[in-house]
């Protein structure tokens, strides 16, 4: 029998592949503003964010079912409600592919933002909620999860400065207090070759003048994420009557400044700490508050609290005020609902684009000649705020979002194992030399 076996293999005759585990949950990765998946190299989730994900999901369930990790693709700057639709178009075709599979939702920035207003009573645009999706094998009855990561719910502060004005191609007296700025993306995206894994083929070029074409077409998300806007988008929210019972889980990110900070980064921070740019938050105070306790409990080694503090070791502690920011968002407002026992997961001490995968990378190298071993730069992140964000807390921080989602798994399907523990969390392989403590 064996050798049968082994001339069959010679002839090319392998046995049979194991037919595919049956699909009974997809986690959809919600890119935030601007929308693309990649462009040509440059992934807007990091190369190893479905890796690391997927294999936290996989070591924790213990193989006990396949869970793909998808990312997905929106209409960069568009509406509110082009970008539901367009996620929703997405989700249908995902349904198709997977038709017994539940949905979970991990979003980035609006990401985030998009994929939480699924769940709402009422629609961005009136009509969409038609039988066929609330049914039981609608599109909606089948989301069980949204997992915002530095999600602007209530909107940022940046969207009413000088640098929003640019994004939205509003050329005029705002292009001159920009110029520093620019300046400092320039030597970015340049000098510095930030975005150097653009590989501009033929293909990539006509592929980044399409999506330009959209941005120039399609300006009104920035519009719609200042503070005031969002605050009438929650009005409309809580009035239209009860979400979906989802898990719905926060990571909230909070970016620390240091004499390392990237010029561009600090141009970025200082325009979204300023508070004074709009009306008043109607919810900073409290979730600002509620963010603090929760970083002077953790540091005071108090009672163990779901919420977990996600940093580098060695980073100073900080309290959050409504200024406060990832670069981006204005860390108060990436709290649906400041006063949930269970929405706030995590809070994690890094930029807008740490979290994505986009931080500096470090390797042990030896230096030439076979000298001493040092840590050495290999990729260079995007924002560079000085948080010190380093692998270990990027797989600290996708094991605790495949915890969440487990969690969600667990709750729909009570058969299956439960979640590990949180110390069984994902973590990079870290070697006995530690990282260099200087700013990113």
């Amino acid at each position: 029998m064996l050798l049968a076996r082994v001339r069959d293999q010679l002839r090319g005759k392998d046995e049979e592949p194991a037919p595919a585990p049956e699909v009974k949950d997809v986690v959809l990765l919600v890119p935030g503003f601007l929308g693309f998946d990649h462009f040509g190299g440059f992934f807007y989730f990091a190369d190893r964010v479905c890796g690391a994900l997927r294999g936290a999901l996989e070591v924790k369930l213990g193989r006990q079912g396949l869970i793909p990790v998808i990312p997905v693709t929106t209409r960069p700057t568009a509406s509110l409600e082009d970008c539901q639709a367009s996620l929703i178009a997405f989700l249908k075709r995902v349904i198709e592919q997977f038709p017994n599979a539940h949905l979970h939702l991990v979003g980035h920035s609006t990401g985030g933002v998009h994929a939480q207003l699924l769940t709402s009573a009422r629609p961005q645009r009136a009509g969409w909620w038609a039988r066929e999706d609330t049914d039981p094998g609608g599109w909606r009855s089948r989301i069980r999860s949204v997992i915002s990561v530095c999600a602007p719910h209530w909107g940022t502060y940046l969207a009413h400065s000088d640098m929003a004005s640019l994004a939205r191609l509003d050329l005029g007296p705002e292009l001159l207090s920009v110029g520093r700025p620019l300046l400092h993306l320039l030597r970015l995206t340049v000098v510095e070759s930030a975005l150097s894994a653009f590989d501009l083929t033929v293909g990539t070029a006509t592929e980044l003048w399409g999506f330009l074409l959209d941005v120039r077409n399609n300006r009104q998300l920035i519009d719609a994420l200042t503070p005031e806007n969002m605050a009438r988008v929650r009005d409309v929210d809580s009035s239209a009557g009860p979400r979906l019972p989802v898990h719905l889980r926060s990571f909230v990110t909070v970016a620390q400044r240091s004499d390392d900070s990237d010029p561009f980064f600090g141009d970025l921070y200082t325009r979204t700490a300023e508070t004074s740019s709009g009306a008043p938050s109607p919810i900073a105070a409290e979730a600002a508050a509620r963010l603090t306790r929760e970083l002077r409990l953790h540091g005071s080694g108090g009672p163990s609290r779901r919420c977990r503090i996600i940093k580098f070791p060695e980073a100073p502690e900080l309290d959050i005020t409504a200024a406060s920011n990832d670069g981006i968002v204005n860390s108060a407002h990436q709290l649906l609902d400041p006063g949930s026992p269970e929405e706030l997961a995590g809070i994690v001490v890094a930029d807008h684009a740490d979290v994505i995968g986009h931080y500096d990378r470090l390797e042990l190298r030896a230096a030439a000649g076979g000298g001493a071993v040092g840590w050495s730069r290999y990729k260079r992140g995007l924002f560079r705020s000085g948080s010190r964000f380093r692998d270990e807390q990027f797989f600290e921080l996708y094991g605790a979002i495949a915890d969440e989602l487990l969690a969600a798994i667990a709750a729909g399907a009570p058969s299956r194992r439960a979640p590990a523990s949180s110390d069984d969390r994902l973590r990079a392989s870290i070697s006995s030399f530690p990282p260099p403590s200087d700013g990113q």
